[in-house]
């Protein structure tokens, strides 16, 4: 016996997006991929609006040259001790 459901008439679709708003008492930072520089899991650049009450709009451009995965891979590898063992326990 196989269930099967019957098609869906109905739905809600919602674009959540990655952007991300912080406010403060001067303006607010505004973050379009906090998470995932460009949405791309593999990208290194992004950027992000700092918007100063009553000044032009400013935009930061961050490039590393490197993937997010890569840079928190070294910061592992960095906090690593000299006589720690990178192959695991014996």
């Amino acid at each position: 016996m196989k269930a099967s459901l019957p098609p869906s008439s109905h739905a809600v679709f919602h674009e959540v997006g990655t952007r991300a708003t912080v406010y403060g008492d001067l303006g607010k930072l505004v973050l379009p991929d906090p998470w995932i520089p460009q949405g791309q899991r593999q990208a290194s650049a992004n950027s992000f609006e700092v918007l100063r009450y009553g000044m032009a709009p400013e935009l930061i451009r961050i490039d590393p040259g490197k993937p997010v995965y890569a840079l928190e891979a070294e910061l592992f590898a960095d906090t690593l001790s000299p006589t720690s063992s990178r192959h695991g326990p014996p």
